[in-house]
């Protein structure tokens, strides 16, 4: 069983309010926290959602303080792969290599390669080949320019496979569980 960053807070998918992590419900709605009184094994996909939205705004929180590279891997692989899930579910994937997370694409693409999701890295890598160096830029506006140059078709199509990628009901590659999975067996080895 077991959330895989069991030192965080639980954020409440229902309400935000923040949970001492042994809470099976919230302390403020009283929403449960399935994913906590069940065997991972019995997880429904909203049991993996509401997992990575119990611990991801936290470590963005965590990260923007010491840095990704200062989180454990579990939880730099929940940071890059979460904002990606919730930024392509929002806007798309354009939308998440234009915000201030784009730069981190290429670690991202390590992200999904180390979980198994090798078509998902695929795309966020073909997308990456219209930046200079293969990397979006760090300055807003540039990045902003390089995106607009992509051609409307190539980027209809990569927006399209990323949000099929995404959606784990259509997705051959269900982003959540496998990250999930990586989550538990790095903790499971002490290396959270």
């Amino acid at each position: 069983m077991a959330a895989a960053h069991k030192p965080l807070n639980i954020d409440c998918e229902n309400c935000g309010q923040s949970n001492p992590p042994s809470n099976a419900i919230c302390l403020k709605c009283d929403a449960s926290f399935a994913f906590l009184s069940k065997p991972t094994s019995a997880w429904e996909p909203s049991d993996y959602s509401q997992w990575l939205f119990a611990n991801h705004f936290q470590l963005a929180q965590l990260a923007a303080i010491g840095g990704a590279p200062s989180l454990s891997r579990s939880h730099q692989l929940n940071f890059y792969i979460g904002h990606f899930y919730y930024q392509v579910l929002n806007g798309g994937m354009w939308q998440y290599l234009e915000n201030p997370c784009g730069p981190d694409a290429p670690k991202l693409v390590e992200a999904l390669v180390e979980i198994g999701a090798p078509r998902t890295a695929a795309v966020v890598t073909e997308a990456l080949a219209f930046f200079p160096n293969g990397r979006p830029q760090e300055d807003d506006e540039e990045r902003a320019i390089s995106i607009e140059a992509i051609p409307e078709d190539v980027g209809q199509r990569l927006d399209g496979l990323a949000a099929n990628l995404v959606n784990g009901t259509r997705s051959p590659e269900d982003l959540l569980r496998l990250l999930q999975r990586r989550c538990a067996v790095l903790e499971s080895n002490g290396l959270q």
